[in-house]
């Protein structure tokens, strides 16, 4: 059964449509709903603390400042958005974004058994910390040790023998097309 102080569609609708399909707080146009971009009708005063559902103790708010509402009730803190700060007033490597990212299930299991060594990151900031080196151009620093590494030049090596073995004909088809186009 449905819990009577709980709001009703029509009553969510109602505080949108006289707030202008608008977030008060940050000014974010939208329409109803439950995800990041949409908005979504917030109790000014909550309803443990006596807040009722009438329209003057509700206000539209967008996903994220309804959140961030919420987080303030529990002693949160979030940076602020992007588009709420001044150029330069928010250093982007301190932001967290949520995401769906689909990794290959190996790749997670390497920095899962990684962080699970005692005293490790978690694995979430060692995927951060790699993505940055590469971003940061670190990543030939990181790679370098495979360069030096016989081992894997040799694994390279015997995969680049198998490949070519198995497809002769198309390798001298390319080469020789190449030869080709260099005579035209």
């Amino acid at each position: 059964m449905r819990n009577s102080k709980q709001l009703t569609t029509v009553q969510r609708r109602k505080i949108l449509e006289r707030d202008g399909y608008r977030c008060q707080q940050c000014g974010l146009k939208g329409t109803l709903g439950k995800k990041p971009g949409t908005l979504q009708a917030h109790h000014v005063i909550y309803q443990e603390s006596g807040g009722d559902n009438s329209p003057k103790n509700l206000t539209t708010l967008c996903y994220d400042c309804h959140r961030d509402q919420h987080g303030k009730k529990g002693g949160l803190r979030r940076i602020a958005r992007r588009h709420l700060s001044e150029p330069g007033g928010v250093k982007l490597s301190n932001c967290k974004v949520s995401i769906t990212l689909y990794l290959d299930a190996d790749v997670l299991e390497y920095f899962k058994n990684r962080a699970a060594q005692p005293h490790a990151a978690p694995y979430q900031t060692q995927i951060n910390h790699e993505l940055r080196a590469l971003m940061e151009g670190n990543a030939r620093a990181a790679h370098q040790s495979l360069v030096d590494d016989e081992q894997f030049i040799a694994a390279v090596a015997e995969r680049v023998k198998e490949r070519t073995a198995r497809r002769p004909g198309r390798i001298r088809r390319t080469a020789s097309k190449k030869s080709r186009e260099r005579s035209l």
